[in-house]
């Protein structure tokens, strides 16, 4: 069985509409938050993840459309990209994404959108040292985290951690740290959407990169006149 997780979608519906035609078949989607916030199509990804994800967490995005608490710690790009959300979300929607759960469990797999060990705290887990701090602290198999937009696979086996960009072989003695990267505005310096798929049969973990049409995107969000920092952002992967 194939397990599609996706993370930081960000309203990205043409990013998020390639995502699905390259899944093939799966047994099951999960979406790790921030289905909302920077993109141009809120309504269209809130919609997708609701039909679509068998398990979806809450993003801070997500969260920050319920709550100004989580606003005020928002540049004033993205606060102005929630405010423009909170208008045109219907009521209904707006309820499915507030309600969202923090975290979910699966097997011997646990999701969350930011950290583990505090997840409405929204800190990156970034740097080796904090990805070996959590992995070291971490009782599941495996862990699938968002929020930095930047994908990984961090494998821990006894002391030695190693970190992967593509592809690994799931070690009966290892656990691991799984950083889905982001549909809708990757951060790595590559402008392809990536999510991260796990293959149960064949044991394995996958990051998926895909090109997708940015420009029409990009057209979209200055039809709503969202800012043009994120707009620009888009084509350069940061």
């Amino acid at each position: 069985m194939k397990v599609i997780i996706l993370s930081d979608i960000h309203a990205n519906f043409t990013a998020l509409k390639t995502a699905v035609k390259n899944f093939g078949e799966y047994g099951m989607i999960i979406s790790l938050g921030d289905i909302i916030g920077y993109g141009p199509n809120p309504v269209e990804c809130i919609d997708w993840v609701k039909k679509n994800a068998d398990i979806s967490v809450k993003g801070n995005h997500d969260s920050a459309l319920c709550s100004d608490k989580d606003l005020n710690y928002f540049n004033e790009y993205a606060r102005k990209v929630i405010n423009i959300c909170r208008e045109i979300i219907p009521d209904s929607m707006a309820e499915y994404v507030c309600n969202l759960p923090l975290t979910a469990e699966y097997d011997d797999f646990y999701f969350v959108h930011a950290n583990p060990y505090s997840p409405d705290s929204w800190e990156y887990i970034m740097s080796k040292s904090r990805i070996y701090y959590t992995l070291k602290g971490q009782k599941y198999k495996m862990t699938f985290i968002g929020h930095s937009h930047v994908p990984f696979i961090a494998e821990l086996i006894g002391n030695e951690i190693e970190l992967y960009k593509e592809k690994v072989e799931i070690k009966p003695n290892a656990k691991y740290l799984v950083n889905a990267g982001s549909i809708g505005q990757p951060r790595d310096g590559d402008n392809r959407l990536s999510y991260v798929v796990l293959d149960r049969d064949k044991n394995t973990l996958e990051i998926e990169r895909l090109k997708y049409d940015i420009y029409k995107t990009q057209d979209m969000m200055r039809e709503m006149e969202l800012p043009d920092f994120l707009i620009e952002r888009l084509e350069y992967g940061r």
